[in-house]
């Protein structure tokens, strides 16, 4: 994968949040979210998990950031 999610991050001082999941360990939470590879990109919006289906990129998820609804 060629993103830096910690620099996305950074770079948006707190407007995105991202966590990261151990499926080694938290297989069920893993399971209940469907995921099954690595890299696996999911965003919130409304309390509401969607899948990330754009590029692994800096470029696109950061773009994603823009286009997401805030309300």
């Amino acid at each position: 994968m060629n993103i830096n999610i910690d620099y996305i991050a950074a770079k948006y001082n707190g407007a995105m949040s991202f966590g990261y999941v151990d499926c080694s360990s938290e297989k069920t939470l893993c399971a209940e979210h469907n995921i099954r590879k690595y890299p696996t990109i999911k965003y919130v919006t409304n309390h509401v998990i969607h899948d990330y289906y754009g590029r692994n990129s800096l470029r696109s998820v950061s773009y994603t950031h823009l286009t997401l609804p805030t309300k």
